[in-house]
């Protein structure tokens, strides 16, 4: 279960207990960590330290990215639900040079509650906190996905080439291991061409001075959000891509992915900007129906 005040006031405890750098290597923050701890055994940031990070269950990458979104002053990235959908629905390419574009080396992505579902042992689970990590000495880029309401953990990495939007072939989810590596690849793409979009200032809304509210929420001032408006509705391709209930027909119109791409400008076209098209319905003739899900025929016995 991951919570956002409680993860920033014990970051600020370890800020002040350990003096982390930037140039240090994960086993210097984690060795003097580890010291502070056994010097404050009673200390409750001492405990949690341990539960969270040091118990034997952790990811390396979970204390990595701790330690680097404190030192980045804990930034913060808010997406509302058409966003995240858009994005987990678009390509980002094979060229690893869009990778220079994280805003920060640590960050977190919080999406709605109900963004990213799907069906874990039997019941629904809900991912909506992404933790990114760049640039950490002796770690790879990578991600680590939780939820605010839930105990399960899913890492990655930010590794070319990124996982591709689905074909359309008709696919059948058969246990755990496949719906998380679908949730995986889904953040992947996300994560990547939300760096994308933030490198242009432009398309997005800094964090206020103003003091956030209790019960915040989507508009919460003291967090990066985009100014994008997406027209393009993917929450139903989002979602049957996760759980394996997809499929196409020529008869009727499909999704296809967004995708990046450079674009000329400036004095005799000599320089390059990333541009985003959004997924869109293909044919765009709007008289076609929409595929929202496959549909089968059932065939007569014969005799």
């Amino acid at each position: 279960m991951f919570e956002i005040d409680k993860t920033k006031a014990l970051g600020r405890v370890l800020l002040d207990a350990i003096a982390p750098q930037p140039d240090e290597s994960m086993r210097d923050w984690s060795a003097r960590a580890k010291q502070w701890g056994i010097a404050h055994p009673a200390h409750p940031a001492s405990l949690e330290l341990k539960r969270r990070f040091f118990s034997g269950h952790g990811d390396a990458r979970d204390f990595v990215w701790f330690v680097s979104w404190t030192l980045n002053g804990f930034p913060r990235v808010l997406l509302a639900t058409p966003q995240a959908d858009m994005f987990m629905a678009t390509n980002a390419g094979d060229d690893p040079e869009v990778m220079a574009f994280a805003p920060w080396s640590a960050y977190t992505l919080e999406l709605p509650y109900d963004t990213l579902q799907v069906a874990i042992d039997g019941r629904i689970v809900s991912f909506d906190v992404v933790q990114v990590v760049h640039h950490a000495t002796d770690l790879d880029n990578g991600f680590v996905i939780r939820g605010r309401a839930s105990d399960y953990v899913i890492s990655g990495r930010l590794e070319f080439p990124l996982p591709d939007w689905p074909d359309g072939s008709p696919t059948v989810v058969r246990d755990n291991a496949e719906v998380l590596d679908r949730v995986r690849d889904s953040v992947a793409r996300l994560i990547v061409s939300v760096e994308l979009e933030m490198s242009n200032r432009e398309n997005v809304i800094l964090p206020s001075t103003t003091k956030p509210k209790m019960g915040k929420s989507l508009n919460d001032p003291a967090a990066h959000r985009l100014k994008r408006i997406v027209t393009i509705d993917c929450r139903a391709a989002i979602k049957d891509y996760l759980s394996g209930d997809r499929g196409k027909s020529p008869s009727v119109r499909w999704l296809a992915r967004g995708h990046w791409k450079l674009q000329p400008h400036g004095p005799h076209n000599s320089l390059r900007k990333s541009i985003h098209i959004e997924p869109y319905w293909n044919p765009k003739d709007p008289e076609k129906p929409v595929a929202e899900r496959p549909h089968r025929l059932k065939r007569k016995k014969t005799r």
